[in-house]
């Protein structure tokens, strides 16, 4: 079975947010690509899924471009949320007096 649409944009949501801190983190003991990979195994856990049932899900979305289309217009819209809550507003900015 494929995963559904709203599904898919919780996962790649989640793996697109510990790629980026993957690209932003410095740690000696593990490479990059190693980290990477117990971050993607670890979100696949929380969502209960295996490699074969992301894989699969993966492929069927690939062969439905319009579906992936309206998939990433999601992701991108939550990521952006996301980052303007991140960030300080105007008013924060100012030194207090």
């Amino acid at each position: 079975l494929v995963l559904p649409a709203d599904s898919m944009v919780t996962l790649l949501t989640d793996l697109h947010l510990a790629d980026g801190a993957v690209s932003v983190l410095k740690n000696k003991e593990l490479s990059t690509s190693q980290l990477s990979s117990e971050y993607f195994e670890a979100i696949l856990n929380k969502h209960g899924l295996t490699r074969e049932k992301f894989e699969e899900s993966m492929r069927y979305y690939a062969f439905h471009a319009e579906e992936l289309d309206r998939i990433y217009e999601k992701i991108i819209t939550g990521l952006s949320k996301k980052e303007s809550l991140a960030r300080p507003t105007k008013d924060a900015e100012k030194p207090v007096e």
